[in-house]
């Protein structure tokens, strides 16, 4: 099991995580079928990512935008 801890979440979005293996984040995908996707952060993906809202935000919408194109980097997280 990922050891981790939340530093900024939005309810049934995404959770940005601190983890044993740095920063993950697990966004919300999906329409009808909904799944989620964790992704390993870069150091620049992080900065975006724990910046204010707004730039989270254009992060997360990057991902449910495109889910395929992050899909290779997603790992199983309990």
């Amino acid at each position: 099991m990922l050891k981790k801890s939340i530093l900024k979440q939005q309810p049934w979005s995404y959770t940005l995580y601190d983890s044993e293996i740095g920063p993950v984040l697990s966004v919300v995908c999906g329409g009808t079928g909904m799944f989620e996707l964790n992704i390993p952060l870069t150091p620049e993906e992080f900065a975006q990512a724990s910046g204010d809202e707004d730039t989270t935000m254009a992060l997360v919408r990057a991902v449910t935008d495109a889910p395929d194109r992050y899909a290779a980097r997603s790992i199983a997280i309990d």
